[in-house]
């Protein structure tokens, strides 16, 4: 039985794609509601237009626009529901509805939570591999050299590690990928999920990209790689610490690379940029 919505801040997961996921309660909760915060207005809107609630005061939660904490808590304390979305899924995963969340928290009005889609556990739903322990790291850094930084870290994880990538960006994420990973670790992407156009490639890393980059180029993409092994992490642990070493006796980047694709083949691309910024990091102390 749907309860009575009384006034407060609901937290409304909302369709990742499939308008046929809604849950009853979002539905009870938003055509009650007094006011929307969106993370984005327009795609707000549409979705409340397709599921037939019409005539709702919509906030924008970004931009200059954007509403602020004094007008949710004003409403909240006149007894109002207010509803908090995102532009797909589960609300406070990659988007900007936490500070609302922890305004109404600092009052005293603990957010009502209406659970259901999130592209996050979707694709953890489907790995076939051991993902009952994960991280979510969200959208990888635009910028390679912090992108390359966050991979090697991330590849040293022992739990199945989990990341959105954008259509435009899948490519060159892939090679760095390869780049920074083992190339048989197995890994699971899921693209459209839930549309009609829904894919899932299995496989390693390496067929997983190849497949990938042969599909069309198209909506965002939800990636899970399988944890590390102990192993592996022990090895590059070593990498680094022997690269250190050589650039502290002033061998080069390039030259020390060499060394260590020589005596372990280790991929030069992946420990490259690691080096640069251990060298900076050298260069900074003898200057102190």
């Amino acid at each position: 039985m749907l309860e009575r919505v009384g006034g407060g801040l609901y937290v409304v997961a909302t369709p990742i794609g499939n308008l046929s996921d809604i849950s009853a309660r979002a539905l009870l909760v938003l055509g009650e509601a007094d006011r929307v915060l969106a993370e984005d207005t327009r795609v707000t809107a549409n979705l409340l237009r397709l599921l037939g609630i019409e005539k709702k005061r919509l906030y924008s939660l970004r931009g200059a626009n954007a509403v602020g904490e004094q007008h949710l808590l004003s409403w909240l304390k006149e007894g109002e529901v207010v509803a908090l979305l995102s532009d797909a899924g589960t609300p406070n995963v990659s988007d900007p509805g936490r500070n609302m969340v922890g305004a109404a928290v600092s009052i005293g009005y603990a957010p009502h939570v209406v659970p259901g889609p999130s592209a996050v556990t979707a694709i953890v739903s489907v790995c076939n591999f051991r993902s009952d322990r994960f991280y979510f790291h969200g959208f990888l850094p635009a910028k390679r050299s912090e992108r390359m930084r966050v991979l090697s870290d991330l590849s040293k994880r022992s739990e199945a590690t989990i990341f959105f990538e954008a259509p435009h960006r899948v490519q060159e994420t892939f090679l760095d990928l390869l780049d920074t990973y083992r190339s048989d670790r197995k890994a699971v992407v899921g693209r459209e999920m839930t549309k009609m156009y829904e894919q899932l490639f299995y496989g390693t890393l390496e067929s997983v990209m190849s497949e990938v980059v042969a599909s069309p180029l198209r909506g965002e993409y939800s990636i899970a790689l399988e944890g590390a092994e102990g192993d592996n992490a022990d090895d590059d642990d070593r990498n680094i610490k022997l690269l250190t070493e050589m650039l502290k006796k002033g061998i080069g980047v390039r030259s020390a690379l060499e060394v260590l694709v020589e005596v372990f083949g280790v991929s030069k691309s992946r420990y490259y940029d690691i080096g640069i910024e251990i060298q900076r990091d050298l260069k900074s102390q003898m200057g102190k």
